[in-house]
């Protein structure tokens, strides 16, 4: 390593004595003396001998380059006349030293002009699927200071990866795994080894290898599932970059204590759905509205002959741009000591626009309502009506019935035909599940035939639902929810 510095440093630093012509002396007449002062005039000046000193610095050690010329010692001589001949002995009295030290960078220095935020930061991060997206996220959260982290990906890099993520060609055959670490290790000097945390392992035989345990967890069976949760245990923050239904629904339940954030992205990248927990459950959300848009499913691209697994069309500046919009939110959120609310990120004429979902609390009750604000926005600009009712309410319930989610509002006029595209896109999820009227005379208050209307609706058995909801308009054009249940409406109340 010693021998590269010294080489580097005589190229750029060293200086090449060119002797005059009429200076020359022919090397017939010189003689071993002559020779070997010429050898240091030209050569020996310039040479430099070279060391490294380590200074500890706080945690760190700040290395510093010493460098010396031996036409720099300086002696004490005494002589001896011993008849035979004069003995020179050299007593050393110094040697000049020279030292080229790298600047000394401090971890702010080093991320100031644009770090995340402290909390984010120091957040210890679970990123589940290194795909397109993924693998932007990471590139994204280590320019930016990220400490600790953790990765799964059960895939190896392949051509067709390179083109819509953040891989190189030198990734080509690699485990997504371990290009990443290798990346984040390249790019951020104050991550430390044991803070970047691959999962999964190159399992070999005679013919074949593979990248085996990198995924989250495999088949779905309860001794798997317990030893994901085990993984979990270490880390506040999971990133779930997958796609996967499957692994969204055990994220869900299995660790619901911890913050999840999950991205996905639509055919074409015309779409980021990125869904949190702080709306309530991710996997009901992200299930209720991607089943709003509408999929060009038939367009979908397979790669490789025989490839039975479909993906998504889209290029690499659509994908980053939104992803970078959804991490820039985050970010915000976490500076302010919490975590983003859902938001689906959408290309249109107008530009990007940032579809963020609210989230509102039936008073005296364990359940939440979805809406976005888009919804908000077409509901509010709705044309009155004569009989007072202005439209209706399409979205689903969760499952277990603590989630209602508002996908539509329609105007009354359209609203079956409406309803009938929106049931077949979503395959039956999403369904008619309340009306939208005015407001009593006072807002935030229902008129009696209002009241009337829903409590027959929820006795209906041709409805699909006992607790259909009333959306109303205040007299200042802002919305209210009511949910009927038991046999009353309650009113909900935004959550922060």
């Amino acid at each position: 390593m010693l021998k590269e510095v010294k080489k580097e440093i005589i190229t750029n630093n060293g200086i090449k004595y060119i002797e005059a012509p009429w200076h020359k002396v022919s090397e017939e007449l010189m003689t071993e003396e002559e020779e070997k002062v010429e050898d240091w005039v030209q050569f020996g000046q310039y040479v430099y001998d070279y060391f490294v000193v380590g200074f500890e610095h706080g945690k760190e050690i700040q290395w510093v380059l010493f460098f010396t010329n031996p036409a720099s010692i300086k002696n004490n001589q005494i002589s001896y006349d011993i008849k035979i001949r004069t003995i020179n002995i050299n007593s050393l009295v110094s040697i000049k030293m020279d030292k080229a030290s790298p600047q000394y960078i401090t971890k702010e220095m080093f991320f100031g002009r644009g770090a995340l935020c402290p909390i984010l930061a120091g957040k210890h991060i679970a990123l589940v699927g290194l795909g397109a997206i993924g693998s932007i996220v990471a590139d994204v959260l280590t320019h930016s200071g990220i400490q600790y982290i953790g990765l799964w990906d059960g895939d190896i890099v392949e051509p067709g990866n390179i083109c819509r993520s953040s891989y190189q060609l030198r990734d080509l055959g690699q485990s997504k795994v371990d290009a990443i670490k290798t990346k984040i290790q390249s790019i951020n000097p104050f991550v430390n080894i044991s803070e970047v945390i691959p999962h999964g392992y190159w399992s070999y035989d005679a013919n074949f290898s593979n990248y085996v345990n990198g995924t989250f967890y495999g088949n779905v069976n309860y001794n798997n599932q317990e030893e994901a949760v085990k993984q979990l245990d270490n880390f506040d923050l999971i990133i779930d970059c997958t796609g996967s239904n499957e692994m969204l629904h055990f994220l869900s339940y299995a660790a619901s204590n911890i913050d999840i954030i999950s991205m996905c992205i639509t055919n074409h990248a015309n779409d980021l759905l990125c869904i949190t927990n702080k709306d309530g459950n991710p996997f009901e959300l992200r299930k209720a509205y991607l089943s709003r848009i509408e999929q060009d499913t038939k367009n979908f691209y397979i790669e490789g002959e025989g490839c039975y697994s479909p993906t998504f069309l889209a290029n690499n500046c659509d994908i980053a741009s939104l992803v970078n919009l959804a991490l820039r939110d985050l970010n915000l959120s976490m500076d302010k000591g919490t975590l983003m609310h859902s938001t689906i990120y959408s290309y249109s004429e107008r530009g990007i626009i940032a579809d963020r979902i609210s989230t509102y609390k039936l008073e005296g009750y364990d359940i939440t309502l979805n809406v976005s604000k888009e919804t908000l926005y077409d509901a509010e600009e709705m044309n009155d009506s004569a009989d007072g009712a202005i439209g209706y309410i399409f979205g689903s319930y969760s499952k277990d019935g603590k989630q209602v989610m508002i996908t539509h509002i329609v105007d009354a006029l359209n609203a079956e035909g409406l309803l009938s595209d929106a049931f077949e896109t979503s395959k039956g999820l999403i369904d008619y599940i309340g009306d939208y009227h005015y407001s009593g005379e006072k807002s935030e208050t229902y008129s009696a035939s209002s009241f009337e209307l829903i409590a027959s609706k929820a006795e209906d058995c041709s409805i699909n639902t006992n607790n259909p909801l009333l959306a109303v308009r205040n007299p200042d054009g802002s919305i209210t929810f009511f949910l009927y249940i038991n046999n009353e409406l309650v009113k909900f109340s935004p959550m922060s």
